[in-house]
């Protein structure tokens, strides 16, 4: 299922651009020049497109914030056959889609006019529009094609923007960051996933929602049935209001109905998991576990262990030290896999109900600590999908307050 462009079809850039009688076509935050003339370097005429990616207000575009474009095609060559050097460039792989693919970055500036040359050195300025942007480097690329065949111009769309299918998401405004840094093909394999639970939704869990409600994937699942707290208020992310505390929604609903407004796919469920709905976190692709009482842990590990669904354990164990009174422990999480999980016993030490007597069980507010407890698991989560690097492998990281150390364990 596709979705409407992220661009305004009726926008003044593309309205212009057609006008122009230029090939243009729209998919997702991508705004493509197609059928632009180069020559290649054994100097005949080629036709290639140029990529950019505008910066959006909603779905209308602004000033360009980057004077940088893509290029699909291979390189342009100058009427001497060698690359054009005012093309400063670095090879590029992104996809764009299956059939389009840019291979290489421009970056050029236009010329400053009304600023006379300075020891010979040209004064550049930055694009005023989109529109300036693009026909910019049209008129670039395509000069040695157009001097050596007159009638070779990149104007000869028909006027009409290109029909095509826009990529589905789950968002209600498209993500500009992840084109514009190039990382479509790691966001693929978020978008890929089906669905992902977060069992408990307290301080740690709020925080890993924040970052993984604005990846891709499709469906996130929230379970926790207590109830949205004026002391959740202090140790979660964004800023609430006093009817968010005065209406005391179960966490799940709360966190479902506030990241509607950014996307599609936030699903809460006002239980607690038990043994009675354990069955629900079969169909989960990954769970993140964040929750105090240790029998309920315990079981849900079990579960997801015997299903052989992976999962991340999240953990802190603070004190208030006597000499000083400053709180000092640890922050832990603990990822397991159906390849490696015979750490988890030793790495999460699971203890009865109403043995733990640390200051995470009593809310104290540390959003800082949750925060990063939260942002190591996702990192860890996404090192597991390949999007981040991992050397080590390591299934087990704890963070030590005082001596601000990172340690890895459970290889072993």
């Amino acid at each position: 299922m596709s979705s409407p462009p992220a661009i305004a079809p009726d926008d003044q850039v593309i309205r212009d651009l057609l006008s122009g009688k230029y090939d243009i076509e729209i998919y997702g935050t991508y705004l493509i020049m197609h059928n632009v003339p180069y020559l290649d370097a054994q100097g005949i005429v080629c036709r290639g497109a140029l990529v950019s990616t505008p910066t959006l207000a909603g779905d209308i575009i602004k000033e360009p914030q980057d004077h940088t474009i893509l290029f699909a095609g291979e390189f342009p060559c100058s009427i001497s056959r060698t690359p054009m050097s005012e093309l400063r460039q670095h090879p590029s792989t992104i996809q764009i889609y299956p059939g389009l693919t840019a291979a290489w970055h421009f970056s050029n500036k236009p010329l400053d006019a009304t600023t006379p040359f300075l020891n010979s050195n040209p004064n550049y300025r930055a694009f005023t529009s989109e529109f300036e942007k693009l026909t910019h480097y049209a008129g670039l690329v395509s000069a040695p094609a157009t001097y050596l065949e007159p009638n070779v111009t990149a104007n000869i769309g028909t006027g009409d923007l290109r029909t095509t299918a826009q990529p589905s998401t789950a968002f209600h405004f498209l993500d500009t960051a992840t084109p514009r840094a190039g990382l479509g093909h790691l966001s693929a394999k978020l978008k890929n996933l089906r669905k992902v639970a977060l069992v408990g939704v307290g301080g740690t869990n709020s925080y890993v929602l924040d970052h993984l409600a604005k990846t891709e994937i499709p469906e996130i699942h929230l379970y926790d049935a207590k109830p949205f707290g004026q002391h959740s208020a202090f140790r979660a992310p964004g800023a609430f209001s006093k009817d968010d505390v005065r209406n005391r929604l179960p966490k799940a609903t709360h966190y479902a109905n506030l990241y509607s407004a950014m996307r599609n796919g936030i699903i809460g469920h006002p239980d607690y998991v038990t043994a009675a709905n354990l069955g629900e976190l079969d169909d989960m692709d990954f769970v993140f576990i964040a929750v105090d009482r240790e029998t309920a842990r315990r079981e849900i590990t079990t579960h997801l262990l015997a299903k052989g669904i992976p999962f991340i354990d999240c953990g802190m164990g603070l004190q208030l030290a006597e000499d000083s009174g400053a709180v000092y422990g640890l922050v832990r999480t603990t990822i397991c896999t159906p390849d490696k999980n015979d750490h988890l016993d030793k790495c999460a030490r699971f203890k009865p109900d109403g043995e733990d007597d640390d200051l995470y069980g009593s809310n104290i507010q540390i959003s800082e600590m949750n925060a990063l407890n939260a942002a190591i698991a996702v990192y860890r989560f996404k090192q597991y999908l390949g999007i981040y690097h991992d050397i080590r492998r390591a299934p087990n990281q704890v963070f030590t307050i005082s001596e601000g150390q990172l340690l890895t364990s459970g290889n072993e």
